[in-house]
This record gives structure tokens, C-alpha cells and sequence, in this order.
């Protein structure tokens, strides 16, 4: 099975999950150190293929080269082509961006706004999969209504090139994903003067770049029909209640190995402990031993001590007591 062929499934996010769950951020702090230990434990792990363990560790790349960017404590490297110092591994960020800035004039969205948007948006590009672009509508096929509320309509569609996935150091170019659901979110009467509908694109764009995982916006469109400007998304509403499941599922799992090394941990310690405290005390140690050791017994009044016969002890021990108070 080629390396390709492999898409996300259960198996794979279970594995995602626990490399991330697993971490010790006290141990771990730094990008660099995070990463070792996850792409550790996915070459680990045999329940891997060797295609599968490939696929993880080229998103694990991607996901790091992400973080990389703009991070001080990471180690910068020159690039082949521009001899600039980068910090991704996978790619140059710089010869991404100078790259897009060299397209700026082979696209317009019509409005100065809008493009001066955009332009500054990939001016600021971290990876080839945020890249934020203007993108004709007729690249969209299969559009659907799916549902409306507030002041957007939200329609599914098949984006034939789909986003930008790899750089392409060898030729310099981005190199897209092909044909990939995608959802188009029409602003409604976002072809007026209003506002409104400005400061929603502008926030979408600036999420995409902060919190890739809250939102994944891959840029603008607008429906030649209407002159409505539709933000182009990735559909993953449908499965986040699964992803959210299985994420809890191997946060539990995870949360529950912890807790029983924590208490094995707890269990030595607190023995060592003990025992520190029994060496360097001896008189304490032979108390406490007495109190361990010793029996109790009741005798009838008795005008000396004695002690009670084997008899009278094993009597004494099998007797029932009532310890109940009396108000």
C-alpha cells in the first residue's frame, strides 16, 4: 500500500491521540523535545505498518512545521534556493510567500478590500495547507444546499483542485490536494455596504492562521448569481461529535494508566519512606513494632498482673462485642 492511499481513519486518530495524551509537558517543553517523543512513539508502535507509521509522522511534520514558525527556541536552517534562514523542515516559508506574492497579479476578487485581505494574509503564510486564496466559483461542482441560519446559508460542494497541500521544493511551486467536500458559507447580503459581513471574513481568515484546529477557512469565493461572498471551509461538523468521542475515550484510558502509575509510584515511595524513617529511628521502629504485636485482654478484677492463657485469649478473640453508644 502506497504511503498516498492512507487517509485518516479510527486507528490512526487513536494512535494521534494517545501521542498527545501521553506527553509530560514537564518533562517536554520544548517544540523540538515534543516532537522527538511523539515521533517516538509512533515508530514504536507495532500496531503500525510501516505505510501508516510514514503517513503519522509526515502529519506529525506538518503539524510541528506549523508551530515552528515564529518560535525562538527552534533551531533556523538555510534554505537551498532564496539562502534565507527558515524554520519549518518540510518547506521554506519564505520561498512559499514569496511565491504567492509573485501570483498576486494572476487573481482579483473584484473588490480592493477583499484582495488587499488576501494578499496580507499570505504574506504571513506558515505552511502550504494555510494558505488563505480568492477562488473562482466555477472550480466548485455538486453545490447543495444543506442549511441556513442567522445571516449565512450553508451549502456543501466538491472542490475540483482543492487547497494547497505540499511545497514543491524541486520546481518551487505549491502543489494542490485534488478534488476534496468542501462547504461554502454564503454571507447574506454581503454583496451591500454593510460591514458586517467584512469583519466576519476577517476574522475567519485570522482564526484560520491562530487556531487551526477551531476553524479551517480556505479562503473567499462569491456567487455570480447573488454577488454574495461565500467563505470556503472544511466540513468536519459531521464527525466531530466521533472525533470528540474517541478523543475523551483515549483521554480516559489515558487519565486511568496514569493514575495506577501514580499510585504505584506513591506505594514505593511511601515504603521508602517508612523504611527511611524505621533505620534512622530505632526506638520508634521497636514501638511501633510492640503495638503491632500486641494482644488485648480484660481480666476480672485481680489483685496482681498476669497474663491471660492460651485458652482465655482465644475465648477473648472469637467474643462478640457491642460498641454501640447510648444516647
Amino acid at each position: 500500500m502506497a504511503t498516498q492511499e492512507i487517509v485518516w481513519n479510527d486507528k490512526l486518530r487513536r494512535v494521534w491521540d494517545k501521542t498527545y495524551l501521553s506527553e509530560d509537558f514537564n518533562i517536554y517543553k520544548t517544540i523540538t523535545q515534543k516532537e522527538g517523543y511523539r515521533k517516538n512513539m509512533i515508530k514504536n508502535d507495532s500496531s503500525l505498518t510501516d505505510n501508516e507509521k510514514k503517513f503519522l509522522l509526515d502529519e506529525l511534520e506538518k503539524l510541528y512545521d506549523r508551530q515552528k514558525i515564529g518560535n525562538n527556541s527552534v533551531d533556523e536552517l538555510q534554505c537551498n534556493n532564496c539562502q534565507n534562514w527558515h524554520q519549518a523542515t518540510q518547506y521554506c516559508e519564505l520561498c512559499i510567500r514569496n511565491y504567492l506574492e509573485n501570483n498576486f497579479r494572476d487573481w482579483t476578487s473584484g473588490n480592493d478590500k477583499i484582495d488587499k485581505l488576501i494578499q496580507e494574509c499570505q504574506k504571513k503564510t506558515v505552511s502550504p495547507q494555510n494558505v488563505i486564496e480568492w477562488i473562482n466559483y466555477d472550480q466548485f461542482e455538486n453545490i447543495e444546499h444543506l442549511t441556513e441560519g442567522g445571516c449565512a446559508t450553508i451549502y456543501t460542494a466538491i472542490w475540483r483542485d482543492g487547497c494547497y497541500d505540499k511545497w514543491n521544493s524541486e520546481k518551487q511551486i505549491l502543489e494542490r490536494i485534488g478534488r476534496e467536500k468542501v462547504i461554502l458559507k454564503r454571507l447574506n447580503n454581503s454583496n451591500s455596504n454593510n460591514v458586517h459581513w467584512f469583519q466576519e471574513v476577517t476574522l475567519s481568515f485570522t482564526l484560520d492562521n491562530t487556531f487551526r484546529r477551531l476553524v479551517t477557512c480556505f479562503g473567499l469565493t462569491k456567487d455570480p448569481s447573488t454577488h454574495d461572498y461565500m467563505l470556503v471551509l472544511r466540513p468536519y461538523a459531521n464527525a466531530l461529535k466521533e472525533k470528540m468521542r474517541s478523543l475523551l475515550k483515549s483521554l480516559y484510558e489515558e487519565i486511568d494508566k496514569q493514575q495506577e502509575q501514580s499510585k504505584l509510584s506513591f506505594t514505593k515511595n511511601e515504603n521508602k519512606q517508612v523504611i527511611k524513617n524505621t533505620q534512622s529511628n530505632e526506638n520508634k521502629r521497636s514501638t511501633i513494632y510492640k503495638i503491632q504485636t500486641s494482644k488485648l485482654y480484660t481480666f476480672d478484677f485481680s489483685i496482681q498482673p498476669k497474663n491471660a492463657t492460651d485458652e482465655e485469649q482465644q475465648a477473648y478473640e472469637t467474643k462478640q462485642f457491642d460498641f454501640e453508644i447510648t444516647e
